[in-house]
């Protein structure tokens, strides 16, 4: 139940009008995030790389140059794979004539000892994968085989992908579980007589007929979707590291081109095309499938769509899919935020109590102050941003938000150029929005203020004033609670900004000339929070911040290394951990003088307790004793901590109550 969120943008030039580059092939460094990619001219080959480590008016930089001699001009064709090694820091890049070649990414050397070919397939490369510990390589070549070689490039294995065994750990039916005897919902009885046409299932329209591979995430199978020439389909087959044959998947009427194994292992999803939807299937490592979902439509438009490729995240969680579509002004349908109030109910996902429809699909959504921090705005793709007042749990049963008003952004030209990524909603007249700049790469911040009606209903927005940064913002943070309004450079910085509500009219220069660093964080944090303790003297404000590392800081301060979720409660810092323990640290101790804490639970220690493996906090009420858990199968669980609910019979008993 996290909402995805755009933490940064920007736009490179990747080379003159001279260069083919409808499409590339790329690969990461992932000690630093450089990108190398290739393009091609009439001329030759190039491997050129751009740095994330961004700067004003950054480019790429040229590493080497290939001759493009008997090459042909489909950049699909020339290069087949291309993969950094890491222990070695060098490219590997296979192109479609057999040729292999390592670049050595050492400035020490010269040009001509930077390239190293080593090794040459005579029958030519279809593709090139290597496994995620770098150990082993997997090669398609032109003849329908697949060649297994060491990482230094020594054959282990060579045999034919098309074969009419389905493996060793094919599954044998003993007549159990039938389909005949399920239970088959509305469609009834007569579904399970319903005969699978398999000899007229044919290739998907949009197959590009170049064969696949994809390992596991633990690198101890690998799995390869191929054409097979004797049936006339697109077949996915699972190997072992050894290369022997476990499974073929069952047959698929237009079974797609694109392929991704899941990091988990659990599941390999692939595309489906029918007549009027795109589908994205999986598999499960025996070969049977295992579910599907339909990719959304362009809204009372029939539009032209061509998967190119998929991919999972690094943790399993998040599957891009990259499309390819006509030029069209219809938008994607089921624009949806949904919505369901913890306090009064626990309604686990994919169900809501609630559902907004939206013009276009919401970007990001910022709560403000107003009505107890239960009205919001919500960035459509559109550049459209809507304001809705939710009542929340002031009423019984409660009601869904209404729409206050909406402003639009004035037409953006370029999407990708120039969009508003993050919007920050003050207070009912001043908004906030964050969007990269499409010129000089930086990002800025523009300044909106709204003009409301006798009744509160938001008409249109009066003044609005940009502010160009000389940096990039990670995220902007509102916290409704505390009046505290952050940035958050890319370097770590945390920023805080006064804002004088009284005087809507201010200068934006001047709201950005005068805002003042409140601490820098080790590292930058994706996730980051707010909380004010009042002293003798003053009020003093903590930043709470989650790093991509699991690592949680409170200031400069490390409180723990294994932080998978963080929530903060009126009494409470509460965060999970990967040893699978819920923590509360108080907010009256001294947090700066906090170590690194250990996870072990000591009797009557009401500050820890065992969660179930993977729970990650959604929810916790202030004033209230519950708490709201998300397992890793996605249901949700409310408990009643020891912590909170004494922490809550110490102030009725200070009050009296």
């Amino acid at each position: 139940m996290k909402s995805l969120t755009l933490l940064s943008q920007f736009t490179a030039s990747l080379g003159s009008s001279d260069l083919k580059l409808k499409r590339t092939r790329h690969t990461v460094n992932p000690e630093n995030g450089d990108i190398y990619f290739v393009r091609f001219s009439e001329s030759n080959v190039e491997l050129v790389q751009y740095s994330l480590v961004q700067t004003q008016n950054s480019d790429v930089s040229s590493i080497t140059f290939f001759p493009n001699d008997g090459f042909s001009n489909d950049l699909d064709e020339i290069v087949k794979g291309i993969k950094f090694l890491i222990d070695i820091q060098s490219i590997c890049i296979a192109f479609g004539n057999g040729d292999i070649v390592l670049v050595h990414l050492d400035s020490a050397k010269g040009c001509e000892e930077m390239v190293e070919a080593v090794g040459h397939i005579e029958s030519r490369i279809k593709c090139m994968e290597w496994s995620p510990d770098e150990e082993l390589v997997i090669f398609v070549t032109g003849n329908d085989t697949i060649l297994e070689m060491t990482k230094d490039f020594d054959v282990i294995t060579e045999f034919p992908v098309n074969v009419e065994e389905l493996g060793e750990a094919v599954s044998i039916s003993v007549g159990w579980g039938k389909k005949e005897t399920q239970f088959h919902g509305s469609e009834g009885k007569t579904a399970a007589q319903k005969v699978v046409d398999t000899p007229n299932f044919t290739l998907s329209e949009d197959d590009d007929f170049h064969p696949r591979v994809s390992w596991c995430g633990d690198g101890s199978m690998f799995c390869c979707s191929v054409v097979d020439t004797n049936k006339g389909l697109r077949v996915i087959r699972v190997y072992n590291r050894e290369g022997i044959l476990q499974s073929t998947s069952e047959p698929v009427d237009k079974l797609g081109h694109v392929l991704s194994w899941r990091p988990a292992g659990n599941l390999i999803a692939s595309n489906q095309k029918s007549s009027d939807k795109h589908e994205i299937c999986f598999f499960e490592k025996n070969g049977l499938r295992h579910g599907e979902f339909s990719l959304r439509e362009i809204k009372n438009h029939k539009v032209y769509i061509k998967i190119i490729e998929i991919l999972w995240n690094c943790d399993s969680t998040i599957l891009a899919v990259w499309l390819e579509r006509e030029i069209s002004n219809e938008i994607l349908s089921c624009g949806l935020i949904y919505l369901t109030p913890f306090r009064i109910m626990n309604v686990p996902p994919p169900m809501f109590a609630f559902s907004i429809q939206l013009d276009s699909p919401a970007v990001h959504v910022s709560f403000s102050p107003n009505n107890g921090g239960n009205d919001f705005a919500v960035l459509q793709a559109n550049q459209e941003i809507s304001f809705f007042e939710w009542p929340g749990v002031a009423d019984t049963p409660p009601k869904p938000p209404k729409l206050l008003g909406a402003v639009h952004m004035g037409k953006i030209e370029d999407l990708y150029r120039g969009s508003i990524r993050q919007i920050a909603w003050i207070n009912k007249t001043m908004l906030f929005c964050l969007h990269c700049h499409p010129s000089n790469q930086y990002d800025d911040i523009t300044q909106i203020i709204l003009e409301l009606d006798d009744n509160g209903q938001i008409q249109k927005k009066i003044s609005e004033t940009t502010v160009h940064l000389t940096n990039y913002l990670r995220r902007l943070y509102y916290n409704p609670t505390y009046d505290t309004f952050l940035c958050e450079v890319n370097d770590g910085s945390i920023h805080r900004v006064i804002i004088d509500h009284n005087d809507l009219n201010e200068d934006a220069e001047r709201f950005f000339v005068s805002n003042t660093l409140i601490v820098s964080l080790p590292e930058v944090c994706n996730w980051i929070g707010t909380i004010q303790i009042e002293s003798e003297k003053k009020k003093e404000t903590f930043v709470i911040g989650l790093s991509e590392h699991n690592k949680l800081y409170v200031n400069e301060n490390l409180i723990a290394a294994d932080c998978t979720s963080f929530f903060i409660h009126n009494d409470f810092i509460i965060f999970t951990t990967s040893s699978h323990v819920v923590r509360f640290l108080p907010l009256h101790a001294n947090l700066l003088d906090l170590k690194v804490l250990d996870n072990v639970i000591q009797p009557y220690d009401e500050t820890i307790r065992r969660v179930e493996r993977g729970s990650k906090i959604i929810f916790a009420a202030y004033y209230d004793v519950f708490l709201v858990l998300q397992m890793p199968r996605g249901n949700l669980e409310t408990i009643y901590p020891r912590a909170l609910v004494l922490s809550s019979v110490r102030d009725f008993l200070n009050k009296y109550e």
